[in-house]
């Protein structure tokens, strides 16, 4: 006697699902870092787990990693766009950011805020910041004119995904 099963997915995104592409996006984090020296392992550890939290509660659509020159001009970023209705396979291997010089630049995240935060009232936005670890605040759009982006992967789990694409300036 032979028996089958199947299990049909029907509920949003999980913990599980969150942590899963997190560790995905904090590894180039990590990776650009290293290459660049520009924040500190602990700031990392900081930004990454206020991104967590952002990610999980849906309050996000967008995380963005930014090298600016002096004069305000973006050289390079990274940036991921997050589906949390994903259908896709599951995985995706970080890594695979080349060195690209930046010297003279400063580091700046971003995010985009989604739907959801802005539904949310000002108490409940207050509410938020006090669970996070690091002050965040408005920041003006980032103008990318003269610049190239490329979509090179995809980091999924579950119901969520973040689709990495990559900008170097012309």
């Amino acid at each position: 006697m032979t028996m089958a099963a199947s299990q049909t997915r029907t509920a949003g995104v999980t913990a599980t699902d969150v942590r899963e592409v997190m560790v995905q996006i904090r590894a180039d984090l990590r990776t650009l870092r290293a290459m660049h020296r520009m924040i500190t392992e602990a700031t990392e550890a900081a930004y990454a787990a206020d991104l967590t939290k952002w990610v999980y509660r849906g309050y996000v659509a967008d995380i963005q990693f930014w090298y600016f020159e002096p004069t305000g001009t973006p050289r390079y970023g990274t940036s991921y766009a997050l589906d949390r209705q994903w259908a896709g396979r599951p995985g995706g291997e970080a890594g695979g950011l080349e060195f690209v010089n930046l010297a003279g630049t400063t580091f700046h995240l971003r995010v985009t805020y989604s739907t959801a935060w802005q539904r949310l009232g000002a108490q409940e936005k207050q509410e938020f910041y006090q669970t996070l670890d690091l002050p965040w605040g408005s920041a003006p759009h980032v103008q990318t004119s003269g610049g190239s982006w490329a979509i090179d992967r995809t980091y999924a789990s579950g119901a969520l995904a973040a689709t990495r694409s990559v900008y170097r300036a012309g």
